[in-house]
């Protein structure tokens, strides 16, 4: 049931509300507390506040205390389960996938995804349901999710992009606020594309499965750099100020080299 990044399918065919209660109540009664406080966000589908619901009735029908981010890339499930020491987190989104599918990722309190033995465990409580806990949990909306999740990135970075010339394409897709405003914060000239989601629009010619629109973009502006996102905000291709575009492994490899000079690649690994 889980592949390598999570359940994803068609909604209505692959995933639905049934399942995604069975993912939640399962998921929270395989943790090892008795009233574990689970992290859900999503992307922009329009299949995302019913799969949320579904899936946060399941973790309240197990005990579980649910804490609703709202939209925000998939990396903020790590980040903010580990600032606020949540026992799991789930993040609803088909990644770079069109708007018809979507899918359910599972991180634990670590900020890691979850291992092959849990996930068995999980998958092993979907198909032997657990009892019902004596006491349902709350769901509430965690609002200070976005702001908390820009500030950990701010600190982390601490770079100065000023009167840098930055154009985003946000796939319509999870960074939609919260790419541009990172990029304000630290100085840089920011234009954006693609930041309108409506719940169909998520990936759909633009973000990191089509940066060809970036990538004219970029090369017809005053621009220095464009960066593409994926709908879940966990891929980015880049394009320089040419529009050629840079994928995945290059930057990797810029990283990597950039690590090493500052003696720092150590501390990032961990």
């Amino acid at each position: 049931m889980f592949g390598t990044d999570g359940v994803r399918g068609r909604v209505g065919e692959v995933l639905n509300a049934e399942l995604a209660v069975s993912i939640g109540r399962a998921g929270t009664a395989a943790l090892p507390v008795d009233r574990p406080r689970v992290l859900i966000i999503r992307d922009s589908r329009e299949s995302g506040p019913m799969l949320e619901a579904a899936l946060a009735a399941g973790i309240s029908e197990a005990g579980g205390d649910v804490l609703l981010g709202g939209i925000l890339p998939t990396p903020a499930a790590a980040l903010l389960s580990r600032q606020y020491g949540f026992d799991m987190a789930a993040a609803v989104s088909a990644s770079h996938n069109p708007y018809w599918d979507n899918g359910i990722k599972l991180f634990g309190g670590d900020g890691g995804k979850l291992d092959d033995e849990t996930e068995a465990g999980v998958e092993a409580l979907i198909q032997d349901p657990p009892p019902v806990a004596d006491r349902p949990g709350s769901i509430t909306e965690l609002r200070a999710a976005e702001s908390d999740y820009l500030r950990a990135l701010e600190t982390a970075f601490r770079l100065e992009l000023n009167g840098l010339k930055v154009v985003l394409d946000c796939a319509n897709g999870s960074t939609f606020r919260v790419a541009g405003e990172i990029f304000n914060r630290l100085g840089a000239d920011v234009e954006l594309m693609a930041n309108e989601p409506d719940g169909r629009n998520i990936n759909l010619e633009c973000g990191s499965t089509d940066v060809g629109p970036l990538s004219r973009r970029v090369a017809e502006s005053e621009a220095t750099i464009g960066f593409a996102f994926d709908g879940d905000g966990d891929r980015v291709m880049a394009v320089d100020g040419d529009g050629n575009v840079h994928d995945g492994d290059q930057l990797i490899s810029l990283i990597a080299t950039h690590r090493s000079k500052q003696n720092t690649w150590a501390a990032a690994s961990r």
